[in-house]
């Protein structure tokens, strides 16, 4: 279970590196800089692992450290999930750019809570 969580862990760090930075140019925002939105989504994902860490190590003992794995794995799946489908979802809503950024922006922050 601890080499899936390290390995789902890495290979979503590692998958949206080269990815993000099309999906943004493709949306063509008008609302921010390409590079920063960038740089806000990638940053997002270690910033709430950051956050993230303490309230796992309070929760380990009460919980459990098996069901707070399995628990981080759903919310990685969960975030992967939307972030693959945010730009289907985002064309849903006007503005189509800012729907979709936001979107991903939460799936990574969903992301780095659960890894």
């Amino acid at each position: 279970l601890m080499c899936g969580v390290s390995f789902a862990t890495i290979s979503l760090i590692g998958l949206a590196v080269p990815l993000l930075p099309q999906v943004i140019a493709s949306l063509q925002p008008d609302f921010a800089r390409p590079e920063v939105i960038n740089g806000a989504l990638m940053s997002s994902f270690p910033a709430a692992m950051l956050v993230g860490g303490p309230f796992t190590r309070f929760l380990s003992p009460r919980v459990g450290h098996q069901m707070l794995l399995l628990g981080g794995l759903l919310a990685m799946c969960v975030g992967t999930l939307v972030t693959a489908f945010a730009p289907a979802i985002g064309r849903l809503q006007e503005p189509v750019a800012q729907t979709t950024i936001s979107l991903i922006l939460a799936a990574r922050v969903v992301q780095g809570f659960g890894a």
